[in-house]
């Protein structure tokens, strides 16, 4: 199940719900993770995972040590702040992306568990979800139509992307 998560394939070994909480919490956990960068997976993918706790323990350095220099670092490459502050911004806008389709869902009469999951997994596009409408003995089937058709555009946005969708709304790039 973790593979299947992971590299965003859809198949379903079993109902990982039936597990109990913890392990819903740690599949939705996988959804969010994805698979490593240059692959077809989805998700926000382990670099920039990475880069954002290397950012981070770089930033708790520096606030005990204010003159330090903290290099951030993937391997052996040190990371500009230009990569790292892009992957925060990354992250800032899958996040709210997921919030935002959450709330959409929520409207349109999901629950808060199938909204959050149906979101986490489109714009992940990974597959199933949690609960028993999305979840990985479920479908999508029973969710209304505008729904299906917000959750559509999750997935586009989750598999182009997000910035390379969002940088054709702004005006600039047509000019």
């Amino acid at each position: 199940m973790v593979i299947s998560i992971i590299t965003t394939t859809g198949y379903g070994l079993g109902d990982y719900t039936a597990w109990g909480p913890p392990m819903m919490g740690f599949f939705l956990m996988l959804t969010f993770i994805g698979g490593c960068t240059g692959s077809t997976s989805g998700g926000i993918k382990i670099f920039r995972f990475i880069v954002f706790f290397g950012t981070v323990r770089a930033y708790m350095n520096k606030m005990i040590r204010p003159d330090q220099v903290v290099p951030v670092r993937y391997g052996d490459t040190k990371i500009t702040p230009d990569l790292a502050f892009s992957v925060l911004a990354f992250l800032v806008v899958y996040m709210a992306t997921v919030g935002l389709i959450t709330v959409i869902l929520g409207g349109l009469g999901l629950d808060l568990v199938t909204a959050m999951s149906a979101a986490t997994t489109a714009v992940s596009n990974v597959g199933p979800g949690l609960g028993d409408v999305v979840g990985p003995v479920g479908n999508f089937a029973d969710i209304p139509s505008s729904a299906k058709i917000v959750l559509s555009a999750a997935m586009l946005l989750g598999r182009l992307e997000l910035f390379t969708v969002l940088v054709l709304f702004n005006p600039e790039f047509w000019r």
